[in-house]
């Protein structure tokens, strides 16, 4: 498995989008059951540790999805399009074996 560490930042479209993790990060998103969140005002991507290892890297995904999203499609996705997505993209990584760790 080639375990890539998740990096500070990551530049969409042109944008530097800081990718986030913290104590205070995993309570906000435990407290809204959720494992990551993406914000477009701000431009982080916020992705809670403490989750099997295949979660966080699925998060990942999943959250740079909204926000290729929102700077390439202005937002035109629906959450269970993203996700349907980020889970195919997600699979076909797992089985060349590259994973996003924490």
């Amino acid at each position: 498995m080639y375990l890539i560490k998740i990096p500070k930042s990551v530049k969409v479209g042109g944008f530097s989008y800081k990718i986030r993790t913290s104590k205070r990060i995993d309570d906000e998103l435990k407290d809204t059951h959720r494992r990551g969140s993406h914000s477009e005002l701000l431009r982080e991507i916020d992705i809670a540790s403490g989750s099997l290892p295949q979660e966080e890297s699925c998060t990942l995904i999943h959250e740079i999805l909204h926000a290729v999203d929102t700077v390439y499609l202005n937002g035109a996705l629906e959450e269970g399009q993203v996700t349907s997505l980020s889970n195919g993209i997600h699979q076909v990584l797992e089985q060349l074996k590259v994973r996003f760790v924490l």
